[in-house]
């Protein structure tokens, strides 16, 4: 793992998955030198509101959803040495 510093990259998400009602599961393309990622979501044409931060890009599980919502959701990882990268491009996916 290089933990030199260094700007981070913008995240990709891989897949968002509906394993069990209320919960979606996130996968993102992991960003050198980052720390831990950050998600956000808004239901329909709402704000963004930030969910919490996560310290692995393979699976992030986003609960206590709204079944029949259609969220949309981004990615930022933390770390490296502006502290935090851009936002990934918005996924959108029903809770179920």
């Amino acid at each position: 793992r290089n933990t030199a510093p260094a700007p981070l990259s913008k995240p990709f998400i891989r897949a968002v998955l509906n394993h069990y009602s209320t919960q979606l599961w996130l996968r993102v393309k992991r960003v050198p030198n980052a720390r831990m990622y950050q998600v956000r979501l808004k239901a329909g044409d709402g704000e963004y509101i930030d969910i919490g931060s996560f310290r692995q890009a393979r699976t992030m599980v986003l609960q206590n959803l709204t079944p029949g919502t259609v969220y949309s959701i981004q990615v930022r990882a933390l770390g490296g040495s502006t502290g935090q990268g851009p936002w990934s491009d918005p996924t959108s996916r029903m809770a179920t």
